[in-house]
């Protein structure tokens, strides 16, 4: 059982005031948030230890779809690229049987279109490039307690394989906690954590199927139930089912229960002919009310959890750690106040609060539509993603590219490109070498200036101010597709902090300067 040890004899005394900040981090949990946070703060090289209670590696589990923009933060440093080498791209979505198919390899993305690969590869991957960035991962180790003061945390961790033995004390500067279930770390940072069960507990399966729908992913609601298949190769399909009624034994059906279920939702026999792969994962759904408690912060699953029917858990807690991860290291880093933290949860807990009431919503629908109602809905739903427009709408949200951040006060919205928006895939004119994506120009983890301007003065600006944590680039405009833009201020995690159209050189640097120092902190000596 976790306690929350707050002992004088457990734990040293407050650090004395004065002391240097500790420029280090403890991930509690070695879920793949936990691991891209990780990836992410040794990247910044930023301390990193990842302590785990299992000590064993995840086991096989059923494949997970990863995003669009998921990949695309976690490209930014260079974390996605084992996770493509083996991924295998779905380019074509359906949402229901009589609707228009998706295309997704028409979006605007280095990588347009949803990803597959096993769930446990995900985790593997990502902990291998942690630690080859540098973090230390830990496991059969469980954490007994907690404290915190103005400077540091300090954690009480015991071998699980060694209980008699004297407990350990880790100190760090923040701790994270990204472990699932139950999450320790949040009960011991006293974060509530408001749960209840879904409706509708789905079964995750691989399964081959010898007659299987006919486009590459197929999301099916209705007919008694909801169902989601993606194709992960060689005949084999991902398969989330959830239905209003529970025709199987529990705690998982028979192979023949599924294959009966599979048949009354599609209406037809997809010919299941093996089963490599099958749970059926907890049915609750729950979100903290705060993401942070002082040095203590919580990403993932010990932020928010969904049921897994749709995969939106594992790419919302993939994304609020490249959220955070940048934040700590800059906090860490000693070029922005601690108040920046405040900003992850300001950003990233609404998106999780739209994907809950979705997820509510499609099992209220579930369990409430008579089999007329199930028709019509998927009659209306047809007839909407006929139009153009709104089937590019549905692709990009569907690939995670449609999110936006508050712009923050003051911040002209009036322009094409402005504060809180994905920077798009813009291919920039260098002024010395051949032209290259604005989004790999982030791959060092500062921020990014971009001065579309004759004489680049915003940018030998934020160069002499700023060059530390920030990568200035006076590049030949104007800017293909945006004329306005005069200057572009980008975030390490690929969003815009701020945009300017003046080309004045007074108004220019007067603005570039006092963006350079809301985001980035105050200009070096």
């Amino acid at each position: 059982m976790t306690v929350a040890v707050r002992r004088a004899e457990d734990l040293p005394a407050p650090t004395p005031r004065g002391v240097p900040v500790d420029r280090s981090v403890v991930v509690v949990g070695s879920g793949a948030a936990g691991l891209a946070l990780a990836c992410e703060l040794a990247a910044a090289g930023i301390r990193t230890t990842v302590v785990e209670r299992s000590a064993e590696p995840p086991p096989p589990s059923p494949a997970v779809l990863l995003h669009s923009r998921t990949l695309e933060e976690l490209g930014l440093r260079g974390h996605a690229g084992a996770l493509l080498e083996q991924a295998r791209p779905v380019d074509r979505i359906r949402l229901g049987v009589r609707s228009p198919a998706l295309d997704l390899s028409a979006l605007d993305s280095r990588f347009p279109g949803l990803y597959v690969l096993p769930g446990d590869r995900v985790e593997r991957l990502l902990e291998r490039r942690a630690v080859d960035l540098g973090a230390r991962v830990r496991r059969g180790v469980r954490v007994e307690g907690l404290t915190q003061d103005a400077d540091r945390v300090r954690l009480l961790l015991r071998d699980a394989d060694a209980p008699g033995r004297a407990p350990e004390v880790l100190t760090a500067g923040y701790v994270v906690g990204a472990d699932s279930g139950r999450s320790c770390l949040r009960e011991l940072a006293g974060i509530p954590f408001p749960a209840h069960g879904a409706p509708f507990a789905p079964v995750l399966a691989e399964a081959r199927l010898l007659k299987p729908p006919p486009d590459e992913a197929l999301v099916l609601p209705g007919r008694g139930g909801a169902l989601l298949t993606v194709p992960v190769g060689e005949g084999w399909y991902r398969i989330a089912l959830a239905l209003d009624a529970h025709p199987w034994s529990e705690p998982l059906p028979t192979e023949p229960e599924l294959a009966r279920a599979l048949t009354a939702v599609l209406g037809f026999d997809p010919g299941l002919a093996g089963v490599r792969a099958l749970t059926r994962p907890r049915g609750t759904q729950g979100l903290a009310p705060r993401y942070r408690s002082g040095r203590v912060l919580l990403v993932g699953e010990a932020a928010c959890r969904l049921s897994p029917l749709a995969g939106q858990e594992l790419n919302l807690g993939l994304r609020d750690a490249v959220n955070l991860g940048w934040k700590l290291a800059a906090v860490l880093n000693g070029w922005s106040p601690p108040r920046l933290l405040d900003s992850y949860q300001d950003e990233r807990r609404p998106l999780a609060v739209k994907a809950l009431r979705r997820a509510e919503r499609a099992a209220r629908q579930l369990g409430g539509s008579s089999p007329v109602a199930s028709v019509l809905g998927r009659t209306v739903l047809a007839g909407l993603l006929g139009a153009a427009p709104l089937r590019r709408a549905t692709a990009s949200g569907l690939a995670g590219l449609a999110t936006r951040y508050p712009a923050g006060s003051g911040h002209a919205s009036r322009l094409p490109l402005h504060a809180g928006q994905r920077l798009p895939e813009l291919v920039v004119r260098m002024r010395q070498g051949p032209p290259m994506r604005a989004p790999d120009l982030l791959d060092d983890g500062r921020f990014l200036l971009i001065d579309f301007g004759h004489q680049g003065i915003a940018a030998t600006a934020a160069e002499r101010g700023w060059g530390d944590r920030v990568r200035a680039v006076s590049a030949i405009g104007p800017l293909d597709g945006y004329v306005s833009i005069s200057t572009l201020l980008v975030r390490p995690d690929g969003y815009l902090a701020w945009t300017d159209d003046s080309y004045e050189p007074p108004a220019r640097i007067s603005r570039a300067r006092a963006a350079l120092t809301r985001w980035c902190g105050p200009a070096a000596d």
